[in-house]
């Protein structure tokens, strides 16, 4: 989720209905290995009488393995940087998510810093 979330960044969940969740939300699932992933929330489907829920992490190029209700776990709150704690109500957080679902080249832009940055170090 580079930039938004960072190393060392400590983020807070809350808990709510999926139903609840909006486009450009960062929910907290776990996927069927058990892992846990914060994603960017885009859409759902209904799948006969199964509906499933897509995500996409802010730098992945393509979309996560669709999860169930039973694999949410909440969506994200705040996200508390070293000198500055940012609510998922802040406007820059909700422009910044706006950004990304509008313009989907920014992904491609920010995993082309990822890359120079891993090099760089």
């Amino acid at each position: 989720m580079f930039p938004l979330i960072q190393e060392n960044d400590i983020c807070r969940f809350i808990s709510c209905d999926i139903e609840r969740l909006k486009k450009g939300d960062v929910a907290l699932f776990h996927t069927l290995d058990g892992r846990m992933v914060a994603h960017r929330y885009y859409y759902s489907e209904q799948a006969g009488t199964y509906k499933i829920y897509f995500f996409k992490g802010d730098t992945n190029l393509g979309w996560d393995k669709p999860i169930g209700k039973e694999q949410f776990i909440g969506k994200l709150a705040s996200i508390q940087k070293p000198s500055i704690k940012i609510g998922s109500d802040s406007r820059a957080f909700m422009l910044w998510g706006r950004l990304l679902i509008v313009f989907p080249i920014v992904t491609r832009v920010l995993r082309l810093v990822l890359s120079i940055k891993r090099i760089l170090s």
